[in-house]
């Protein structure tokens, strides 16, 4: 008869049940004794903190001096001179020479 009650969803349920039990009283259990562990332990000595200002003003400190060395650099100095000639719109008659002064050359990609 019991086969019979195990097959069914309520069988199968208490089952469950009894799996999920068995795991919760294990883990209060471990949880327990690794709590006592830790009280029963001696605190470890903690090290002296050193003297001087907190760490957050030192990082305050660093960045404000990190900020004012140098400005950021730009992309100025990527760009070309003024007198530099460009051969993509020197063909579509963009320079000075060319026949059609207005054209560039649409669908070429640089």
């Amino acid at each position: 008869m019991s086969v019979d009650f195990f097959g069914t969803l309520p069988g199968l349920l208490s089952l469950a049940a009894a799996a999920a039990l068995f795991i919760v009283v294990w883990l209060v259990r471990r949880l327990v004794a690794r709590g006592r562990k830790a009280a029963a332990a001696p605190e470890p000595a903690r090290a002296p903190e050193p003297a001087g200002p907190p760490r957050w003003v030192v990082a305050a400190v660093a960045a404000w001096a990190a900020l004012s060395e140098e400005p950021v650099p730009s992309a100025e100095s990527w760009k070309p001179a003024s007198s530099w000639h460009d051969p993509w719109l020197a063909e579509a008659g963009a320079g000075s020479s060319g026949l059609n002064p207005g054209r560039r050359n649409v669908g070429v990609y640089k």
